[in-house]
């Protein structure tokens, strides 16, 4: 059964950092998430609110509906995919820029670089 604490493990793990620093930005103390229960004030649910708008507190409190609401939820991509997509598009320009530009050894070292970092993908 899924509770306020397995659900907020949950959203500070889509983050790009920790528990620690989670609590930290919300104000809570160190170690309050390992402490939660069931409940959780109305302060609390305020400051997570305050630093965290995306998240959908019906979600949070019940379990009702999806973790991010509205556009919020699209952005939140997991940070791989971000990191894929953002390498695949260096690869493309790299691609289209090195075509006739590199003597023909430089130009196999690349391709295989590139060749590895496609693979790390998959």
């Amino acid at each position: 059964m899924e509770n306020i604490k397995s659900r907020i493990l949950e959203f500070i793990e889509s983050l790009p950092y920790g528990q620690d620093k989670f609590e930290k930005k919300c104000g809570l103390s160190r170690g309050y998430v390992n402490k939660l229960g069931d409940n959780m004030t109305a302060k609390t649910q305020a400051k997570i609110q305050n630093e965290f708008p995306e998240l959908n507190m019906d979600w949070l409190i019940k379990g009702e509906g999806e973790m991010l609401e509205g556009k919020e939820a699209i952005k939140s991509m997991d940070t791989k995919d971000v990191v894929i997509g953002f390498i695949l598009n260096e690869i493309a320009e790299i691609k289209s820029s090195m075509k006739g530009t590199f003597y023909s050894d430089e130009k196999e070292a690349l391709l295989s670089r590139i060749a590895q970092i496609d693979n790390m993908k998959k």
